[in-house]
């Protein structure tokens, strides 16, 4: 009886293990119905934030139905938004892009089930490229337009 009972605990071990590893390195983006992965380690310099003030007034009132900030924190100085991230239907993502404008809910990076997923980044440098905050950023700006870094909750 005691090598079964050890047995189903190493059994159970191993399965809480793997849930706390898929549960690492990644950025839940609720109530957006997706999580972000970042370049390994980055997680913890994120934060996401309700969508608030006049434009999170006019996304949700054009008809999308989540939206978040995500804010980078630096090894020093205060936070700064590194991106948003909105959830619509796509009839609101497609109905909104106009080629002669920058998109109006950032870029495109996954459509399922009727819904886009969307991000708009920064559109210049946050920091000086060669000090780590710049490299991070680098990093991140690359994941962010990446569809591989988002899963479905």
């Amino acid at each position: 009886m005691n090598l079964t009972r050890a047995i189903a605990a190493g059994i159970a071990a191993a399965f809480v293990a793997g849930c706390s590893l898929s549960m690492t390195g990644m950025v839940d983006l609720d109530p957006v119905p997706y999580s972000f992965h970042p370049p390994s380690g980055l997680e913890s310099k994120l934060s996401v934030e309700p969508m608030t003030g006049d434009w999170a007034s006019d996304v949700f009132g054009a008809g999308v139905e989540s939206a978040v900030t995500v804010t980078y924190t630096p090894e020093q100085g205060d936070p700064t938004i590194l991106m948003g991230v909105y959830y619509m239907p796509e009839s609101v993502f497609d109905g909104a892009v106009n080629p002669n404008e920058p998109p109006l809910y950032g870029s495109e990076v996954a459509r399922a089930d009727g819904y886009v997923l969307s991000v708009a980044g920064p559109q210049d440098s946050i920091y000086d490229p060669e000090s780590q905050d710049g490299r991070n950023i680098g990093l991140l700006y690359d994941a962010l337009y990446d569809s591989e870094s988002y899963m479905t909750k």
